[in-house]
């Protein structure tokens, strides 16, 4: 019995591009301290992603809409590298009642 293809291979999907092997491997990357120029030039900020620029963001958290300070950009804006946009959370999280048996 023939499979779905008539050679016995797997059928084309229609829209769908083969995934090619890359030609080349990955440049390599250094960490030696060393080689990092230090006459170059720090990279532009960029706008925060998340809020789009605006330095707002909208959280339907409870059921209610409501405008709510960027968490990722703190509402500066521009995207700030190594931000944990969770932080606040454990240090403005009130605190636990005890449990109680």
């Amino acid at each position: 019995m023939q499979r779905a293809g008539g050679a016995g291979g797997e059928a084309p999907v229609p829209g769908h591009v083969a995934r090619l092997p890359a030609l080349y491997p990955p440049r390599p990357v250094s960490t030696d301290p060393d080689s990092i120029d230090p006459d170059a030039e720090a990279p532009e900020p960029s706008p925060c992603q998340a809020c789009r620029g605006l330095g707002t963001v909208v959280s339907n958290l409870g059921g209610e809409s409501k405008t709510v300070t960027c968490p990722w950009c703190d509402g500066t804006t521009m995207f700030l590298p190594g931000h944990n946009a969770q932080a606040h959370w454990a240090t403005d999280a009130p605190d636990a009642p005890a449990a109680t048996d």
